[in-house]
């Protein structure tokens, strides 16, 4: 089975079951990941964040964020060549209340992109491009136990397949988990530390450490981590917040039996640095605007044994994104 239709099957699924989980108990809003990139082991600082005091959720809570992007185009540094890309997808988070202190959750990100690459062969001399059509598909289960007030903890699972739409399942997958121990310093102030590991396409174990901050520096202005960065939000309004942020994404896809790479790897790794602009009608909604740049991006091309081909970075290159949360 191929990873395209197998997006199909997997959004098909997961819908149905939030139905249910909807239909079931009504919730309140509650924060939606932002997927990233090595990542949704990263979300863990925004589970862990939650702190020990996990008895005020609902018992069922379930998130929809569709989002959507484009990075427009921006040449490479050390050949003639040029790349725009553009994004969509969802993250779907789900939240069981089983007990006073224990909480299951589980995330599921699915994400699409078109790669528009020009004069590639200056990168990789009589290549054409390596690949147009990316998939990516992240399953991360987990459970959040709080100790006590202060402590609570959280583990967890990633399994991700991420490559071409021609691409079998086994031949785009990587697994991980995530860890951590979060502390509640104060009503305004939360700290966590822990751990992602997970393996990758060709290439060894990726291993980063995880350290979060969530603090409510007043009424109107926060700090918190997302994925791997980090978020300055300052609230205008009950319906208007707007923030800025830095993170570091990274995405490793395999590339098809029909590429200039035959089952290669395509490693794009990146980091935007942008503002947002969120609106929240309602409690069940927020719609948000984002835009910045991409101020350092590397693409580096691996043979199916492992080894490298090719690589270069991007100059700085604009972007806009938009995206829905909507919680139940």
């Amino acid at each position: 089975m191929v990873i395209g239709r197998s997006m199909v099957c997997v959004a098909s699924a997961v819908l149905l079951m939030a139905g249910a989980a909807a239909a079931q108990e009504a919730a309140q809003t509650t924060p939606a990941t932002d997927a990233p990139p090595v990542d949704q082991g990263a979300e863990t600082a925004g589970e862990i964040s939650q702190g020990g005091r996990v008895s005020g959720p609902p018992p069922f809570t379930f998130t929809i964020t569709p989002k959507g992007e484009h990075t427009f185009e921006s040449s490479m540094r050390r050949s003639d060549a040029e790349v725009s890309i553009s994004r969509a997808g969802a993250n779907l988070d789900f939240g069981w209340q089983v007990r006073e202190r224990l909480r299951l959750t589980f995330g599921v990100e699915g994400e699409a992109s078109w790669y528009n690459f020009s004069n590639f062969n200056s990168i990789l001399p009589n290549a054409l491009d390596p690949i147009d059509d990316a998939y990516l598909v992240r399953f991360a289960p987990g459970v959040r136990y709080g100790i006590d007030d202060r402590w609570s903890v959280l583990l967890g699972g990633i399994i991700e397949f991420a490559g071409d739409r021609d691409v079998s399942l086994g031949d785009a997958a990587t697994y991980g988990g995530f860890g951590g121990v979060g502390y509640r310093v104060s009503d305004d102030l939360f700290v966590t530390a822990g751990v992602i590991v997970k393996s990758r396409l060709e290439d060894d174990v990726l291993v980063v450490p995880l350290l979060g901050v969530r603090w409510q520096i007043n009424d109107r202005l926060s700090l918190e981590n997302e994925t791997l960065g980090l978020r300055f939000s300052a609230k205008a309004s009950d319906q208007l917040t707007a923030s800025i942020f830095a993170r570091y994404e990274i995405r490793d896809y395999r590339l098809s039996d029909q590429s200039s790479i035959p089952d290669g790897v395509l490693e794009d790794s990146r980091i935007p640095v942008g503002a947002t602009l969120k609106w929240s009608p309602s409690r069940n909604l927020a719609i948000a605007f984002s835009a910045g740049a991409i101020v350092w991006q590397r693409y580096e091309f691996k043979d199916s044994n492992g080894d490298d081909v090719a690589n270069d970075r991007t100059r700085p290159a604009a972007f806009v994104g938009l995206s829905a949360e909507i919680s139940f």
